[in-house]
């Protein structure tokens, strides 16, 4: 019976493979198992993910503590001219009537 085969076209892989396997004494075949193990372990832990990967499980992670029905909307915010509502400066019904806004010094 054949044995089974793996063929990687790639001169890089099969230098480190040599060299790894020479370094530790194991078969190329028990060097690629590990390395595809240990892939396969991070990937399973999400450690092999890609930066935006990882930023996309955070934004899910986060989304999922939102109550249901709250939505993006900010129209209460804003008062029938578009001027900010701020609790702090007071919102257009406080201003004079064609007066423009304090400036900030």
């Amino acid at each position: 019976m054949t044995e089974p085969q793996l063929s990687v076209r790639s001169a890089r892989a099969r230098d480190l493979a040599h060299k790894l396997a020479r370094q530790t004494r194991r078969t190329i075949a028990q060097i690629v198992e590990e390395a595809l193990q240990d892939y396969q372990a991070k990937l399973l832990a999400g450690e092999a993910a890609t930066p935006l990967d990882r930023a996309w499980a955070l934004a899910a992670a986060d989304r999922a503590g939102v109550p249901a029905g709250t939505t993006s909307a900010h129209g209460d915010l804003y008062d029938d001219e578009g001027h900010f509502k701020s609790p702090f400066i007071g919102s257009a019904s406080h201003r004079q009537a064609g007066s423009a806004p304090a400036k900030i010094q």
